[in-house]
């Protein structure tokens, strides 16, 4: 049993198409994660602009040197 020329061309065509929509979708679909993936780092981009920009240096505690820590409390605070 031996297929035709016209049918080879017919399965390799069709395969070939296949290929082609199978790709062009993966694609598609790749575009859409990086748009998403883009959108997350500038968000994170903006929100790290933000704490750097809020972020005051430690070089406001005068006479605090290297090696040395500081503590603070929080104590509950209740309305008078």
């Amino acid at each position: 049993m031996s297929f035709s020329k016209l049918m080879w061309y017919t399965i390799v065509y069709v395969f070939l198409a296949g290929y082609v929509s199978y790709s062009s979708f993966m694609l598609y679909e790749l575009r859409q994660s990086n748009m998403m993936l883009t959108e997350i780092n500038k968000i994170q981009l903006d929100l790290l602009a933000d704490i750097e920009y809020d972020v005051q240096p430690i070089s406001q505690f005068r006479g605090l040197t290297n090696n040395r820590s500081f503590s603070c409390s929080v104590a509950d605070r209740t309305a008078p």
